[in-house]
């Protein structure tokens, strides 16, 4: 198990945190404040990273941490209530329809809710003030808009087409960016300019 921190006297309620990504899934429980009352545990996203394979990893992960009374998802695509529309970078089409939310509130016998990843590192950044946009990178490229704290309908950008029908993920994502993919490498010129102030 991990190592679990001092949760004598903490509020509750506490959250089991999780982050799907299209490299690895990562976990952590959370007091009612924000901070992780236990380190933080990651294992790689199984492939092919079918619903049935990262579900049965998440299980896993999740009864490294303890106990927790709710969970929170976020996740690399388009999520609609409890359900995944897309899933871009874990590659398989199975996702589509697949309800993400309810499979793991029974499976967890907790409540659960689920919103897109970028969406969720958004709300943890966003001042509330104006007109703001959340740009994150990791295997592909997240997008989420916020007006006055209030996040906007979710668009996937990052697939989206920019130029010569290559997509935001095919300029920036890992798998552009990693020289064993034939990509320029991390020393490329590519550079990122992120403004915290609202538009």
């Amino acid at each position: 198990m991990a190592h679990t921190n001092d949760r004598a006297g903490l509020a509750k309620p506490l959250t089991l945190a999780i982050d799907i990504g299209g490299s690895h899934l990562k976990a952590a429980v959370l007091n009612a404040s924000g901070k992780m009352s236990t380190d933080p545990v990651r294992v790689k996203t199984p492939k092919p990273a079918t619903p049935e394979a990262v579900v049965a990893s998440l299980i896993s992960l999740s009864r490294r941490l303890g106990q927790f009374d709710r969970v929170s998802i976020g996740f690399p695509g388009v999520v609609r209530a409890d359900f995944v529309l897309t899933a871009p970078n874990l590659g398989t089409k199975e996702w589509h329809g697949f309800k993400l939310g309810a499979v793991l509130a029974e499976a967890l016998g907790k409540p659960v809710r689920i919103l897109n990843d970028a969406s969720i590192q958004g709300l943890g950044v966003i001042t509330g003030r104006g007109l703001e946009c959340v740009l994150t990178m990791g295997t592909g490229m997240g997008f989420a808009l916020f007006q006055d704290g209030q996040i906007a309908p979710h668009l996937e950008l990052s697939q989206h087409p920019i130029r010569k029908r290559k997509t935001y993920d095919e300029y920036v994502g890992e798998a552009h960016l990693r020289p064993s993919a034939g990509g320029a490498g991390p020393s490329a010129s590519t550079r990122l300019s992120v403004s915290s102030k609202p538009l």
